[in-house]
């Protein structure tokens, strides 16, 4: 991935320009000497992210999710085609990916198209894993000792609404691994909840955010 040679003329014209509007100056300026010296900007993307001691190396990512999601399996692919890293999906259930009936709309379900190609994953062994619909759903307390040994160089974890979720949170940090989270609860839904959950869940969620 390269960034455009326009963005960053851009970005090094603003850049040449803030002393000027700090001082009050004009807005052309001459570089310094030393500038002239330095080498031109690089529009590698590789280049900027990672320091040089780490350029080729290849990062080892876990995604921890309880199911197979259609909408998820291409960013699955895609991130596996990446040379700079090592992506494995860690699942609770394959449930998504074989025929299953929707509790919501009480119809059987199958995809026309595969959900689990084209990506590394595993499936955990876990507690209740036939339903998604509570927070003890798609329970694998293994992933803590999947995460704690301390294997993968950073952890996604896709939501905060199922136990799972809270013992990866767990494992990453006794791994000693950065967490990122993905979600798509909005505050709506939040609110939608039980005082009693809303009291619960609070300082819980600020711990996370």
């Amino acid at each position: 991935m390269r960034i455009p040679d326009a963005c960053l003329q851009f970005l090094d014209s603003f850049a040449r320009n803030i002393p000027g509007h700090a001082c009050g100056c004009a807005r052309t300026l001459v570089p310094p000497p030393e500038r002239a010296e330095m080498p031109p900007p690089t529009t590698d993307l590789d280049a900027v992210i990672r320091p040089e001691p780490f350029r080729g190396s290849v990062y080892k990512i876990a995604l921890v999710i309880s199911h197979p999601i259609q909408y998820f399996a291409p960013l699955f692919r895609h991130l596996a085609e990446d040379p700079a890293l090592h992506c494995t999906v860690l699942y609770s259930s394959l449930m998504g990916s074989r025929t299953y009936t929707d509790p919501g709309f009480g119809v059987q379900v199958k995809w026309d198209r595969p959900l689990l190609e084209g990506y590394q994953y595993k499936v955990l062994p876990a507690f209740f894993s036939a339903n998604i619909r509570n927070f003890f759903s798609c329970t694998s307390p293994q992933v803590v000792g999947e995460l704690k040994k301390g294997s993968y160089d950073a952890v996604i974890v896709f939501g905060w609404g199922r136990l799972t979720s809270w013992l990866a949170f767990l494992g990453a940090r006794l791994g000693r691994g950065p967490v990122m989270i993905y979600g798509d609860t909005n505050p709506l839904y939040e609110s939608s909840k039980s005082r009693f959950l809303q009291f619960v869940r609070r300082p819980l969620l600020s711990r996370l955010f």
